[in-house]
Formats: structure tokens, C-alpha cells, sequence
């Protein structure tokens, strides 16, 4: 269970760092299947639709983002740097960070809507940070939030961690 926290607040850490650097959020939460929101991320607005419009616990759902630029312009793939070996990255936590999940959005055919297939385990608030780069604009994250049908369970409480390190998959951290 240590192990699952020490690896749940490395990435908290990571993600908070990364979302402090950009100032241009906004939060709206809803479950629909006309755009989930838009983000104005210095210039660039992403849109996510999910398919079924209302998301159920442990049931397969498609996450579908688009991006435009200032102009309204579809951002395509080939406007994308590759980092990391991929176009966009996609961290999934749960509010009450039991769940974390990183993913990849794949392009269609046309390279202009990027989309994955997945599924969460419990009712809730799930936020989403979408990392990607267009070219010769730089690296931009995108935050989006949705919400899981049903009751979500009771919080489970954060313990203190008393230890300085772990060992997370054979590695010291």
C-alpha cells in the first residue's frame, strides 16, 4: 500500500509542478456527448467528447479530444512535435487520487481528432491533464475534469509517510 502512495505522490508532485506553470484554466465538469469543455491553453483550445455521452463505472468509454489554435484552426498531427515517443500524453488521477492512469490519444485517420479507449473503476470526479506540443509554439497542458456516474465512495484518508524512501519496481526512489 506504501508503494502505491509513494508512486500516487511522485506523480501528484510531477503533475501539480507542471499545471502551476500554466495560468489559462478554467474548471467545468459535466458528462455529456457535445464537447465536454473547452480550455484556452495560451492560444489553443482542446475539446473532449466522451462516447456514451454519460460515463459508468468499469465500463469501456472512447475519449475523444480536439485541438484549435487561435484561429479556430484544427491542430493536426503533423502540427505536433512527437515527445516522448508520442503525440499527447493523457494523466488520468481520481479526485480522492486512488486512481491514476497514463494513456495515450492516437490520431485518426486524418490526423485532426485523437482518441483512446478506456474504462474507471469508481463513480467520481476524474481529472484529466492532456500534454502536448505544437510546433514552433511549444509544450502546452491542458486540464479537463469528468465526472463517473453514481455515488462515489467515501474518501479514503492520506496517511503521513514516515520513510525517505521506497523501492518502486526494484528502483530506490
Amino acid at each position: 500500500m506504501k508503494k502505491i502512495y509513494a508512486v500516487l505522490f511522485v506523480a501528484l508532485i510531477v503533475i501539480l509542478s507542471m499545471v502551476a506553470c500554466n495560468s489559462n484554466q478554467e474548471d467545468k465538469t459535466v458528462s455529456t456527448k457535445e464537447p465536454v469543455r473547452k480550455v484556452n491553453v495560451s492560444r489553443y483550445d482542446v475539446s473532449l467528447v466522451t462516447e456514451p455521452g454519460e460515463v459508468q463505472p468499469n465500463q469501456p468509454v472512447k475519449l475523444v479530444f480536439s485541438v484549435q489554435d487561435y484561429q479556430g484552426q484544427s491542430v493536426n498531427l503533423k502540427d505536433i512535435e512527437i515527445v516522448h515517443e508520442k503525440p499527447m500524453h493523457l494523466i488520468v488521477i481520481s479526485e480522492d487520487l486512488s486512481f491514476f492512469n497514463h494513456i495515450h490519444p492516437v490520431p485518426n485517420a486524418a490526423g485532426d481528432v485523437f482518441a483512446v479507449e478506456t474504462g474507471f473503476p469508481l463513480p467520481g470526479k476524474y481529472r484529466f491533464y492532456l500534454d502536448y506540443s505544437p510546433k514552433q509554439v511549444g509544450h502546452r497542458l491542458a486540464r479537463l475534469e469528468v465526472n463517473v456516474a453514481g455515488t462515489p465512495p467515501p474518501p479514503v484518508p492520506l496517511v503521513v509517510d514516515k520513510e525517505d524512501s521506497h523501492v518502486v519496481d526494484g528502483v530506490k526512489v
